[in-house]
């Protein structure tokens, strides 16, 4: 048969169906069926809300994949194995700023600054003055001149 309300409303219909006396004991049966009715309109309820659930996880598990695909598959190494230790491939720079404005310190990615986008602060959103030492320029092991 169909849904749980479906088939409560079928053995509501039963016993009507029955023509039961005015007794103690089809008033339970009755009260019974009724709650069953309700029960079963829940569920009915529930199901819809879990399977709407489970869509939007689908959509954010896909978009976690695309995500992590774009942030791990950046090695440059010739090796196939996706758990490999033979490069640094996701060992980016990151600076460390503070905001001009409320004093906040700020981690930035280093490939966020080859992107001549601005760098907003997340506590107050004034744009980061980004500053560096020129003794330390990022491209070398030693300081620079």
């Amino acid at each position: 048969m169909g849904t749980l309300k479906e088939r409560a409303s079928y053995l509501e219909g039963l016993a009507e169906g029955l023509e039961l006396e005015a007794s103690k004991e089809s008033k339970l049966i009755l009260k019974l069926l009724e709650v069953i009715d309700e029960m079963a309109e829940r569920i009915d309820d529930l199901e819809a809300y879990i399977e709407e659930l489970d869509a939007k996880i689908d959509e954010i598990d896909h978009d976690l994949g695309d995500l992590e695909e774009e942030y791990y598959d950046d090695c440059d190494c010739d090796c196939d194995d996706d758990d490999c230790d033979c490069c640094d491939c996701d060992d980016d720079d990151v600076y460390e700023f503070e905001c001009d404005k409320c004093g906040e310190t700020i981690f930035v990615d280093g490939s966020l600054l080859d992107e001549d986008e601005e760098i907003l602060c997340p506590n107050c959103g004034e744009e980061i003055s980004l500053e560096f030492d020129d003794r330390d320029c990022g491209c070398c092991d030693h300081d620079c001149e």
